[in-house]
């Protein structure tokens, strides 16, 4: 087969950024492949993380506004038996509660108003840094392939399987100029694929 020992267990290991080794892409086909692979799963990690976090964020929302009315309640009813300086206390907080909720209707309106082309546009930067990445690994892969005497595609997969920190082991430089090559493209590529 062309994938060799290639299965589905090393797929979803690369996709999480972890390279053991054990089984690695042994074929041209399999390399162009587990590239494409971890790539991709860089993206749908990133954006499940942000789905998360969005999750989280709304989340918290509901919490303050359950907790402004609770506060709110109790200031309506004397302040839940705390006495003038709780009352006061209980005040501030909803105040501080009120202004809160203002400032994410006011932010959620601006976002509601926006086209989709607006929203779209708005992912632009991020679209950009992720070409740039890409181009990078590119880059310093034919680099690679050029100092090291390795196929393009050998190149290729090396700078991403290094840069994104799987590191299966089963191609790295050998020479002394690739090696220092490596020493100045792993630090840039991990921070790189890692923001």
């Amino acid at each position: 087969s062309e994938f060799g020992t290639w299965t589905r267990r090393p797929s979803v290991v690369s996709m999480m950024t972890v390279g053991y080794g054990d089984l690695t892409p042994t074929s041209q086909v399999s390399r162009v492949f587990s590239t494409w692979w971890v790539l991709f799963g860089c993206a749908v990690i990133a954006a499940f993380l942000m789905e998360l976090a969005h999750y989280v964020i709304l989340a918290r929302d509901d919490l303050l506004a359950a907790t402004r009315r609770e506060l709110v309640k109790a200031a309506n009813s004397g302040g839940g038996g705390y006495g003038d300086a709780g009352s006061a206390a209980v005040a501030r907080r909803v105040a501080a509660l009120r202004a809160a909720q203002e400032r994410r209707r006011k932010a959620a309106a601006r976002g509601e108003a926006k086209s989709a082309w607006a929203v779209l546009v708005s992912w632009l930067p991020a679209l950009e840094v992720e070409v740039y990445v890409v181009l990078y690994m590119l880059a310093f892969g034919g680099l690679f392939a050029a100092i090291e005497g390795w196929t393009l595609i050998d190149g290729i997969y090396y700078s991403v399987v290094t840069g994104t920190s799987i590191g299966y082991g089963d191609v790295s430089p050998h020479t002394v100029a690739g090696r220092t090559l490596a020493c100045f493209y792993l630090p840039f590529a991990v921070v790189y694929t890692s923001t």
